[in-house]
C-alpha cells in the first residue's frame, strides 16, 4: 500500500492537465478526427514549493522523497481538492535561506499505477 504524502505545500502552485489523444487526417481534405489515447488519457503535473520550512520539517519532506526514489508512487491529496491522486516525484530541489529554514521546490507526476 503506498504512503500518504501528509505536507501541505506553499498556496501557490501550479497544476498543468494535457490530455493525450490520436489525430488523425480524413482523406486529402482539412478534416480531421482525434480519439483518447488509451483509459488513463490524462496526464496532470503540480510544481510544488514548500517556502521556509523549518529544518526538522525539510528533513522529513527530504527522508520522504529519497525513500520514495523519484518513481515509488505515493498518495497526494492537493489543496482544495477532495480528489487523492497517485503520483511521483522524479526530482526536487532545496534551497538554504538561513540556518533555521530550508525550502523545497518539486514536481509532481500522476501515475496510474496498479496495486
Amino acid at each position: 500500500m503506498p504512503e500518504t504524502f501528509i505536507w501541505n505545500p506553499s498556496l501557490k502552485f501550479t497544476k498543468s492537465t494535457k490530455p493525450t489523444f490520436i489525430s488523425s487526417m480524413l482523406g486529402g481534405s482539412n478534416l480531421s478526427a482525434r480519439k483518447s489515447a488509451g483509459i488513463n488519457n490524462l496526464e496532470i503535473e503540480w510544481n510544488l514549493q514548500f517556502l521556509n520550512k523549518s529544518i526538522e520539517e525539510s528533513n522529513e519532506i527530504i527522508s520522504f522523497f529519497k525513500r520514495h526514489d523519484g518513481r515509488i508512487s505515493f498518495y497526494f491529496t492537493p489543496p482544495g481538492e477532495l480528489t487523492q491522486f497517485r503520483v511521483i516525484a522524479p526530482d526536487w530541489n532545496v534551497t538554504y535561506g538561513s540556518h533555521i529554514s530550508r525550502t523545497i521546490n518539486t514536481k509532481f507526476l500522476k501515475v496510474n499505477d496498479i496495486d
